[in-house]
């Protein structure tokens, strides 16, 4: 288990912000509700991982909806990406996140009508003592910080993705406050909370544009 700040570059290789690395901007996808190109927002590269999750030549990457940040997160659109209850899982079906992976373009791309945010690099760290037994102090709720692996830190109820069994494997979380120390832009973007980051168990044998996992917004 891993705490996650930001850093000065890529060496951990995971990007927040910033464009788009795809292969070709044909596969930039659109929102279900606009239409309008999303928001590139996390790129996961198969290096930032402890063992071999994706596979060589490919990315993560995460879009959100372009409406959270054009004008500030809006409440409407904020709840949609947003996940308090199991059920929530099931009906939410429009304006989501789109989690895919995708062969690793030569250079980041960038599309004119699509929303950004600024470029910030995550940095990961092995848990001390300390932390390790914070993550572990309840029973159903990890640590309340950015972090990779471990228990979810649940802001809101226990989710447990429970409408698809064994399919998806919590992977990191990212709290608003870490991101606004690298930028004020990032302020109110989950309106203060946390999104959460779960890929599919099966990521290494998927292939170019595949949806590979969910994210959604935690806040209290």
């Amino acid at each position: 288990m891993f705490s996650l700040s930001l850093g000065e570059n890529s060496i951990d290789n995971i990007q927040v912000g910033g464009g788009a690395w795809l292969a070709s901007p044909d596969d930039w996808p659109t929102t279900d509700v606009t239409n309008k190109p999303m928001m590139p927002f996390l790129t996961i590269w198969p290096e930032f991982f402890i063992i071999p999750t994706i596979a060589e030549g490919m990315v993560v990457t995460v879009f959100l909806p372009s409406e959270l940040i054009e004008g500030r997160s809006t409440a409407a659109c904020l709840r949609s990406i947003s996940m308090n209850e199991d059920n929530d899982l099931l009906v939410k079906t429009k304006n989501l996140p789109c989690v895919c992976v995708n062969r690793a373009g030569e250079r980041e791309l960038s599309m004119e009508e699509a929303a950004s945010l600024p470029k910030l690099f995550v940095k990961k760290q092995k848990f001390t003592d300390e932390e390790f037994k914070e993550d572990n102090e309840d029973d159903y709720i990890g640590m309340l910080n950015s972090k990779l692996f471990g228990r979810p830190g649940w802001l809101q109820e226990n989710l447990d993705l429970h409408w698809h069994p064994g399919k998806f494997g919590f992977c990191l979380q990212l709290f608003e406050s870490t991101l606004r120390k690298g930028d004020p832009a990032y302020d109110g973007l989950f309106d203060d909370g946390a999104c959460y980051l779960f890929l599919h168990k099966g990521l290494k044998r998927m292939t170019d544009n595949d949806s590979c996992g969910v994210l959604f917004v935690q806040f209290t």
